[in-house]
């Protein structure tokens, strides 16, 4: 049976999330020779995702076979929840009947995350505390994964980590100046985002206007997830998994 995969991401009008994404697909096809690999977005594209999902398998010559989205979100939102299996279920009704298609866990559900995040860490052994910065909802319980991940990290990491938002309490000042008040005086901010956009560069400006505010603490700024070959290693795990339940169900 042969196997495709979609890589979907949210889209923006930046430029650099859809470089990192390809790149992304490069090295998760390197990992899957035998598999199929391609990329599209819920957003700021000019076909909506079923249309593409449609494109892709058409490029795809006598496919048949599983086709699985891989949603490369790092939160349940209402993308994950509602508008990719909406756009699913558009697309079903015009797949050829050789081709079914399922959707994966988000990224942000994988169970490694938490030794990825980990393994970005590594690379300031000094920093003694973090603060991992999420867009945040104001949806009821919506920040509840953010929250959970932070404790997990700050298990993993043995040091403090602290859960902040751009767009909800606590954000990234009240956090840091809690911090600083009970004595930590080196502080990495993570940013809990895919890729570089818009958000990340108001969150570097944000961390440049605390260092200034408080001379005498070192900080600094981890990147956001990006495009990596660790990265490409997670997913290619997220679909192993997929086709493992593949396996025993047959």
């Amino acid at each position: 049976m042969s196997r495709a995969y979609l890589l979907v991401s949210h889209g923006s009008r930046d430029p650099r999330p859809l470089v990192e994404m390809k790149r992304l697909a490069q090295w998760v096809a390197e990992r899957i020779p035998e598999a199929a690999v391609g990329t599209a977005v819920l957003e700021c594209h000019p076909q909506p995702l079923h249309r593409q999902l449609l494109s892709f398998v058409d490029r795809l010559p006598d496919f048949q076979g599983v086709l699985s989205i891989v949603p490369l979100f790092l939160l349940p939102g209402v993308h994950v929840k509602e508008d990719i299996p909406e756009e699913l279920a558009l697309a079903r009704s015009q797949l050829p009947e050789a081709v079914s298609a399922t959707v994966l866990p988000y990224l942000g559900s994988s169970p490694q995350i938490v030794n990825f995040l980990a393994g970005r860490a590594a690379d300031f052994p000094s920093v003694r505390a973090w603060v991992m910065v999420s867009h945040g909802s104001r949806r009821p319980g919506g920040n509840a994964p953010v929250e959970s991940l932070a404790e997990r990290l700050q298990q993993h990491l043995d040091r403090p980590v602290r859960a902040a938002y751009w767009a909800v309490e606590p954000n990234l000042e009240h956090q840091i100046v809690q911090l600083i008040e009970s004595g930590v005086q080196s502080i990495a901010i993570l940013p809990y985002f895919l890729c570089c956009g818009g958000l990340t560069d108001a969150i570097g400006e944000r961390v440049k206007h605390l260092a200034d505010r408080f001379p005498t603490v070192q900080f600094a700024l981890a990147d956001p997830i990006g495009a990596s070959p660790e990265l490409a290693d997670l997913v290619v795990r997220v679909s192993q998994c997929d086709m493992l339940a593949l396996n025993r169900g047959l």
